[in-house]
């Protein structure tokens, strides 16, 4: 609700607790991405992940819905992070 998208939260509440993260996409626009989930190469989402949460968290969990991640691009993000 603060950020204006309050009535898209139930439906995709409801569809992840379904596993329906392909259906999850097709509600998720352009500008709205970047507020709810850490986007960009490895090293860019360990920017982002440090400039959010580096003040408030020692610990984070990376999670991938929907597709694979290659190994090596986890790698590469951890590397930034250490």
């Amino acid at each position: 609700d603060v950020e204006g998208w309050g009535e898209v939260q139930p439906e995709l509440n409801a569809l992840s607790k379904r596993g329906g993260y392909t259906e999850m996409a097709s509600l998720i626009t352009d500008p709205t991405l970047p507020t709810l989930a850490v986007v960009g190469t490895p090293e860019e989402c360990a920017t982002e992940i440090r400039r959010r949460f580096g003040e408030h968290a020692d610990e984070v969990c990376c999670y991938f819905p929907g597709y694979d991640v290659e190994p090596s691009d986890v790698a590469s993000m951890i590397s930034s992070l250490t």
